[in-house]
């Protein structure tokens, strides 16, 4: 369900937010502190880019992927613009999807170094979905 219609269903929608660990030993220990947070009822949770990107730790796909498909909670996975090109973009975006978590609800962060910069940023996300 996109969060804009949750927010039609009622007047208070309550999320948390999580941050992927750095360490992939450490994940077994996150999945168990989310199911305790599952029981706080919450509308979404949302995961941050994860603490080594795509390049280390346990990456967003993977905290949001455990969250749609193990715990039945719906995912807004945070993507970020800023370093990375399109094709990367474009590879994570298939990832989520692929995951269960639709375009929808992914939160895209975009650097302001320029306006110029920003504007590109959002055309080439934009251009994907």
């Amino acid at each position: 369900m996109q969060i804009s219609q949750m927010f039609k269903r009622k007047p208070c929608v309550f999320s948390i937010e999580c941050f992927p660990p750095k360490q992939t030993a450490n994940f077994d220990k996150m999945k168990d502190t989310l199911r305790t947070m599952r029981t706080l009822n919450p509308d979404f949770i949302s995961v941050t880019y994860g603490a080594g990107g795509s390049t280390g730790g346990v990456s967003t796909v993977e905290v949001a992927e455990f969250l749609k498909n193990d715990l039945n909670v719906e995912p807004l996975a945070h993507m970020i613009c800023m370093g990375s090109d399109k094709a990367k973009a474009a590879q994570l975006l298939d990832q989520l999807k692929a995951a269960g978590v639709p375009a929808e609800l992914v939160r895209m962060s975009c650097g302001l170094e320029s306006s110029e910069d920003l504007i590109a940023d959002i055309a080439q996300a934009l251009d994907k979905i």
